[in-house]
């Protein structure tokens, strides 16, 4: 059945449809059979809550096995374990294991009475953990039962059923992908329960592609209208993004006043957020409540993170981690600015605020050579140390980087980022969109996110959200979508 066909037959979940009244999951488990299903949600809208509620729902179905392909990086590999243990923590019925390159599949795991969660990371050498996967798998005949396999961030290339549709596809990816859908076809052709389930957040190289026999359905997840959502509709529409004069890719001494220009908004930002009086009532009623989201919502009016992501290259990254070290060294010299600027702060507080920030203040730069450094009050300098970067593991953190931190990481108390890694030319909506990492659900903290970049990513944004409109409205009708996002084709918005 081609993807053409089950969009005409509306088999997209709208926000307040009549048309489907199930849970996402129910509808997943729909049909009792092998298929490919491609979930469209939203950058940071809930993708992997899916991914749990529909492990709970394969539980009840009787399935054996759910592989996740998390991510091309570690540090997303991480974050999608820790949130399925937390899930699963309670619950002997289900072991879960993290499997990457360096790793081997041992056979004499329970395999008899339990549920295996493996968590993959998309590597290169992704072959051979799937190898010795599979080999798991026909030994226990898990097919019979089912297998659920979910892969997260799976853009276009996860649809691939040979290497003919490679348009825009770097060589690796291609061969990750290709390696992944000949796992599946192998599964599938065991004729029993196997479910692949491509969930992704950008879904414009999805529809582009020639969709004939990729998936059988497809379903677009209904958060994209919830109002408790802050994404790029919301964020247009508010008064968040900053432009800089002068600033120039070429030019590295325009980096430092544009890096000193963040630092001041994330401080002053991040000192209204601490003593705005309706804020510390709110945190004063949820203290004592041990509910998950009232514990969220005390983080992220608690902390406070820093993104700075103006290029992939590491060697910019080292630049960038350097000016902030500059900058802030000289703690004195930077408050008494702030005082100087803002004659409407309180200077007690505010002092006070610094030094709660000199205690609690961690940079790290997220690529290859990840580092992180400390603030060290009695040297007046940052101190290397060996601590990787977790979002909201500490209260005041500066993350700096590139490809890493672009895509799939959540980052849960971001209040300001410098974000001008997008070229002036060929980037589409898919990169620019999953680059927002401010997107989420921040309606406590969205008036204090200030998003400092440049009018050509301002303008690509207000293209992207064009084009996620039409998607909403006329997601049935798959070649007039094909049509209106044509000018996406090779990158130009």
């Amino acid at each position: 059945m081609s993807i053409k066909n089950v969009v005409n037959k509306r088999l997209f979940f709208k926000n307040g449809s009549d048309e489907i009244n199930n849970e996402i999951e129910d509808e997943i488990f729909k049909f009792n059979s092998s298929e490919k299903i491609l979930c469209i949600g939203d950058v940071q809208s809930g993708k992997t809550g899916v991914m749990i509620r529909t492990i709970k729902k394969s539980l009840a179905h009787g399935y054996k096995m759910t592989i996740i392909l998390a991510a091309h990086t570690k540090i997303l590999v991480n974050q999608t374990k820790e949130r399925v243990e937390q899930e699963f923590e309670n619950d002997r019925n289900v072991s879960i294991y993290e499997i990457d390159e360096t790793s081997y599949i041992h056979t004499s795991l329970r395999y008899v009475n339990q549920h295996l969660v493996f968590v993959l990371l998309k590597s290169s050498s992704i072959d051979k953990t799937l190898g010795e996967l599979y080999d798991l798998i026909e030994q226990h005949k898990t097919w019979e039962e089912g297998i659920i396999i979910m892969d997260d961030e799976c853009d276009s290339y996860s649809m691939l059923s040979d290497g003919t549709d490679d348009r825009n596809a770097d060589s690796e990816s291609l061969s990750i992908a290709m390696k992944i859908n000949n796992f599946y076809k192998k599964l599938h052709g065991k004729n029993g329960k196997v479910k692949y389930l491509s969930i992704t957040a950008t879904p414009f190289d999805n529809i582009r592609f020639n969709y004939e026999n990729k998936y059988d359905r497809s379903i677009l997840l209904p958060n994209w209208k919830n109002p408790e959502y802050t994404g790029n509709e919301y964020f247009l529409k508010s008064n968040c993004y900053i432009v800089p004069k002068n600033f120039s890719y070429n030019d590295h001494t325009t980096w430092k006043g544009t890096i000193d220009f963040g630092i001041e908004c994330w401080l002053t930002a991040t000192f209204k957020l601490l003593n705005n009086p309706s804020n510390i009532k709110l945190i004063e009623d949820l203290k004592n409540k041990e509910h998950k989201f009232a514990q969220s919502i005390i983080q992220k009016l608690t902390q406070s993170e820093f993104v700075i992501n103006i290029n992939v290259k590491m060697a910019v990254h080292e630049q960038c981690c350097q000016v902030v070290i500059d900058s802030l060294s000289d703690f004195d010299n930077v408050t008494q600015i702030l005082l100087n600027r803002y004659s409407d702060i309180d200077k007690n507080s505010f002092l006070s605020f610094i030094e709660d920030l000199k205690n609690n203040l961690y940079i790290y730069t997220v690529n290859k050579n990840e580092k992180t450094w400390k603030y060290n009050k009695i040297s007046k300098n940052f101190t290397p140390i060996n601590k990787p970067y977790i979002s909201g593991e500490e209260k005041f953190q500066i993350i700096i980087g590139g490809n890493k931190i672009s895509r799939g990481l959540t980052i849960n108390n971001l209040i300001t980022e410098i974000m001008l890694s997008a070229p002036n030319s060929k980037t589409c909506c898919d990169t620019l969109l999953q680059k927002a990492r401010w997107f989420g659900y921040r309606r406590e903290t969205a008036k204090y996110i200030r998003i400092i970049t440049n009018d050509n990513i301002k303008e690509k944004l207000t293209k992207s959200q064009e084009c996620l409109d039409y998607i909403h409205k006329h997601g049935n009708d798959i070649n007039a979508l094909t049509k209106h996002i044509d000018y996406i084709e090779g990158g130009k918005v």
